[in-house]
């Protein structure tokens, strides 16, 4: 059943051409990808994770928004939701405390805070405005 999810997600992303699984398959890009997911929390910068992929800042951030089909930021905060989201379903940690684990300050953890409180009514649906909007 997982082979079968993952072709299905492969052949999607293939269509498109863009996408998680190409920036971990890419040698230089998967060392960054690789290091966001080692370190949530960490201060993520262009810089930081440009250095990481051996690689120079445009040139990193070009090949991300090609690659991955998003910038090196927009992904670290995608990342970072996914797992606010799954420690929120997954455990009694109120946004107050999984908000600075994730290096979300305080500004930006207003939508967190609502999809804590769709998740803790049973109304949470998929919606990629939340994400996007930390």
């Amino acid at each position: 059943m997982l082979v079968q999810a993952l072709r299905l997600y492969v052949a999607e992303l293939a269509e498109e051409g863009a996408g998680w699984f190409f920036g971990v398959a890419d040698k230089q890009l998967g060392l960054a990808i690789n290091a966001i997911h080692a370190e949530p929390a960490y201060r993520w910068t262009l810089p930081s994770l440009a250095e990481r992929a051996w690689m120079s800042r445009s040139a990193f951030a070009q090949k991300c928004k090609e690659i991955i089909g998003s910038s090196p930021r927009e992904y670290v905060t995608h990342w970072r939701m996914l797992l606010a989201v799954d420690r929120l379903k997954n455990s009694s940690d109120p946004v107050s405390v999984i908000s600075p684990s994730l290096d979300c300050p305080k500004a930006r953890s207003a939508p967190l805070s609502n999809v804590s409180w769709e998740l803790r009514h049973g109304s949470i649906v998929a919606r990629s405005s939340i994400l996007s909007t930390v």
